[in-house]
């Protein structure tokens, strides 16, 4: 079974009113309830774009995902924290 989720297209905004952290960008509208986290990795999600959108916010660059910690982290990163390492 798949999760759905709803979301719109994000573009960046040149005039964006805050700074963003390291390996995140301002989005004028955000799709973070959309977004791949560490947490939700191996979950299917399917997005659907609509009209309306979300607040203004600071989203993960492409390749990186939100970590447990909330800091955006290489996606290879992500992935040692939640696999087993075997030996």
């Amino acid at each position: 079974m798949a999760t759905v989720v709803v979301v719109t297209p994000s573009p960046v905004d040149e005039n964006k009113p805050f700074d963003c952290p390291p390996n995140e960008e301002y989005h004028k509208c955000s799709d973070a309830v959309c977004q791949q986290t560490c947490a939700n990795l191996f979950e299917r999600r399917l997005c659907i774009p609509i009209d309306d959108c979300y607040k203004p916010a600071c989203l993960c660059l492409p390749g990186y995902l939100r970590g447990y910690n909330g800091n955006c982290i290489p996606k290879e990163d992500c992935m040692k924290l939640v696999l087993p390492v075997s030996h």
